[in-house]
């Protein structure tokens, strides 16, 4: 009996898999890390050649790929990349044609995510036929990300965690059904040895004809998802020595560990992990992630157990679980805290989407749970299993529906970072100075601005003030000035500058050179709102 009801959830995560498959995201990977600045700025027209390149982020990060395309469409891979702290800083190689030119960036964030994007500016006078170099079979790479991690998160949650309810809860040894965790553990060593490369090829953004690469091998394994990778395949294989051993304290001591090994994998990479307060995102994550294992790990050994008698673990399963998901509960709002940065990000960012989708299909889980401790286990002598056996085989099929949907987390950015994403990038570009603005909205705080004061050379201006002024005359704001701090360089900066509406402003910089030399630029700007 209880090999039909196997067969029968193996069919439904198979059909689980292939709809979340159709339903994986085609745009390219996003991560936390978040471009805030450039120089030069985006759009920008320079009289000559700069000597480097400038790309300013929210967060440390290590670059990956360098290219500049010419305006005669050539790609030249820059290889004079270094990276301090917050900046990444490129040599430019010569650019003796004039025209538009574009610089293709992408970075790996602290969470072991790539993230890139493109600036564009021109030498002397623009040009067009331009274009960024394509990441061709992004699509395929990313539905192959997904899948190799959605077996992965089944093989640790469902396999590790039936052989800690085996060693833990079972009343009868050797567990029925140990098989299938057997195959889920090595598949899921097979699908972490299988994502490494997948990991370098979203890196490097190269199709999948290059997997077999030794360097996409190298920087697949060197981000954070290589010691993901370690954990993960270490707890599979305490996992997979548990199911053969009779020791009864030796087998609960390594499936502990086992157990361990999963929250550890999920602290070693990923959005939740690096978000701060850290003091407080992970450990979430790793109680949330044990939890999790503990619950739905248990609920493929229960469908097996359950029709067979076993009634010993039933009993004591009901008593326990009440605590891990009390835990799993806490753990959950706690991350989603520290990702949300509004309530309504819960419909209106991917991110949000997602969540908004697991925390349904949980609820589902939770209901599900609820009615199998209160009525169906109390009533088992009088109704027998088979009701019991259903439930608990459905609850499995929704716990495999919500690893599939946290999969896709890899691809959605946090709403916190995307705050940091929602720069505007203003140039104006005079004969004596330029000013490189960006303004960033903060959430009813209105927004931080930093000016970046350079000559044609972008050399920083000796500049004693600079100002700020911004006017709106169709919708009768008037003129509204803010001085700048100096923060050394080129870089001044304004926080809490309240833009009541969005739409078309007049913008002037004044650049206060000495008591008699004023410099001053103005031109319509598109502002957000920034109340």
């Amino acid at each position: 009996m209880w090999r039909r009801a196997t067969w029968r959830i193996v069919g439904l995560c198979a059909a689980v898999a292939t709809t979340i498959i159709t339903l994986s995201p085609s745009q390219q990977a996003l991560a936390h890390a978040s471009l805030l600045s450039t120089l030069p700025g985006q759009g920008v027209t320079l009289p000559r050649p700069p000597v480097t390149f400038q790309l300013e982020f929210n967060e440390p990060v290590s670059p990956l790929v360098m290219r500049l395309v010419r305006p005669s469409g050539q790609i030249a891979t820059l290889t004079k990349v270094t990276a301090e702290n917050k900046t990444v800083t490129i040599a430019a190689p010569p650019m003796p044609d004039q025209g538009s030119y574009v610089l293709s960036w992408r970075v790996i964030s602290a969470d072991g995510h790539p993230v890139g994007g493109v600036v564009s500016f021109a030498v002397g006078h623009p040009s067009s036929g331009v274009a960024a170099p394509a990441f061709r079979g992004a699509n395929a790479v990313h539905a192959m990300i997904w899948a190799a991690q959605f077996v992965l998160s089944i093989a640790l949650f469902m396999g590790v965690g039936g052989a800690f309810f085996a060693a833990w809860l079972a009343a009868k040894r050797p567990l029925l059904g140990r098989g299938v965790l057997v195959a889920l553990m090595i598949c899921g060593i097979f699908a972490a040895a299988c994502s490494i490369p997948l990991q370098g090829l979203d890196a490097l953004a190269e199709p999948l004809r290059d997997v077999w690469r030794l360097g996409v091998w190298a920087e697949g394994f060197g981000t954070s998802w290589g010691s993901t990778v370690i954990v993960a395949v270490a707890a599979l294989v305490l996992g997979l020595l548990t199911l053969g051993l009779e020791n009864r304290f030796l087998t609960r001591a390594l499936t502990t560990l086992a157990m361990a090994g999963i929250g550890l994998a999920l602290v070693a990479s990923g959005h939740a992990s690096t978000s701060q307060p850290r003091l407080m995102t992970v450990p979430a994550v790793f109680l949330h992630g044990v939890c999790v294992a503990f619950w739905i790990g248990s609920l493929l050994p229960l469908a097996i157990a359950v029709p067979a008698g076993d009634r010993v673990a039933l009993q004591r399963f009901s008593q326990l679980i009440p605590v891990p998901l009390l835990v799993l509960i806490a753990s959950g709002i706690a991350l989603a805290f520290a990702q949300l940065d509004r309530p309504d990000a819960l419909w209106t960012t991917d991110y949000g989407i997602v969540l908004s989708a697991k925390i349904a299909l949980v609820l589902v889980l939770l209901g599900l749970g609820a009615l199998n401790r209160y009525v169906l286990v109390p009533r088992l002598a009088i109704s027998g299993t088979h009701r019991l056996a259903t439930t608990v085989a459905t609850e499995f099929a929704l716990a495999v529906a919500i690893l599939g949907v946290v999969g896709l987390w890899r691809f959605t950015p946090p709403p916190r970072a995307l705050a940091a994403a929602e720069t505007t990038f203003i140039h104006f570009h005079a004969e004596r100075a330029m000013a490189q603005i960006n303004l960033t909205p903060v959430r009813d705080r209105g927004a931080d601005v930093t000016i970046d004061v350079t000559d044609s050379e972008l050399h920083p201006v000796a500049a004693k003030e600079v100002d700020l002024v911004i006017w709106n005359p169709s919708a009768g704001i008037e003129p509204i000035t803010r001085s700048a701090t100096f923060e050394g360089g080129a870089r001044w900066r304004i926080v809490g500058l309240h833009i009541p509406i969005a739409g078309v402003w007049r913008m002037r910089v004044e650049i206060l050179i000495s008591d008699f030399d004023k410099v001053m630029i103005e031109d319509n700007v598109e502002l957000p709102r920034a109340p």
